[in-house]
């Protein structure tokens, strides 16, 4: 089956975008409690009677959530430490942990009266990761408009400095901007002639190419 050329071209358009574009790292944050603190909870098995709790970036863990039933009341509670400590029931022990302002904290079930369902803990929140670049100022495409002006699309703009320049054959600079990162189009007048187009990011040279229209 022929495809209609309007189709085809729809299609070529979109997987240039596709894969030049990559999208954006996505990272599982756990959530942020209103006490300015990161809150995360682990997995737990009911079979289990060791969990290790591990601050996500090596910070400290500043307080243990335990929710647990418990058998001989018949009735599920929650209880919050700050310290290290035991929790006691009937005056026997039944939960023990170690660690509180470290990274690292291990409880240990010491009697089977109650039944643990969640554990979680609060820790100083990680710190961002910083954005990573992975492409310089790039001029992806550059035609001539209906107006007969060169017109030049750009990926991958810096915050300030991005610098386009354009020399004529005598290596004459006849014009120059510093794109704004919010508007990667640029139309640029000149006259009939070949030009030599420089990217610059401040001072470092990253792109050359050559223009012209009759």
């Amino acid at each position: 089956m022929k495809l209609p050329l309007k189709l085809v071209i729809t299609v070529a358009v979109v997987f240039i975008f596709s894969f030049f574009l990559s999208p954006a790292q996505i990272l599982s944050t756990p959530r942020l409690d209103v006490s300015g603190k990161c809150y995360y909870e682990i997995e737990v098995k009911t079979e289990d009677t060791e969990w290790t709790l591990n601050s996500p970036c090596g910070s400290d863990i500043v307080q243990v959530y335990i929710y647990y039933n418990n058998y001989n009341n018949g009735g599920s509670s929650g209880f919050t430490s700050s310290v290290d400590s035991f929790l006691l029931m009937g005056g026997v022990s039944v939960l023990e942990w170690n660690g509180i302002g470290t990274n690292s904290i291990t409880i240990t079930e010491l009697d089977e009266i109650i039944d643990i369902e969640k554990i979680g803990f609060w820790y100083d929140c990680c710190p961002k990761p910083e954005p990573v670049r992975t492409h310089p100022l790039t001029c992806w495409q550059v035609w001539i408009n209906e107006d007969g002006n060169f017109q030049f699309i750009f990926w991958y703009l810096y915050k300030d400095n991005n610098w386009v320049r354009i020399y004529d054959m005598e290596d004459n600079l006849v014009f120059e901007t510093d794109l704004p990162i919010d508007d990667p189009n640029l139309i640029v007048e000149l006259p009939d002639g070949f030009y030599m187009v420089r990217t610059f990011h401040h001072d470092k040279p990253l792109q050359e190419f050559l223009i012209g229209k009759p």
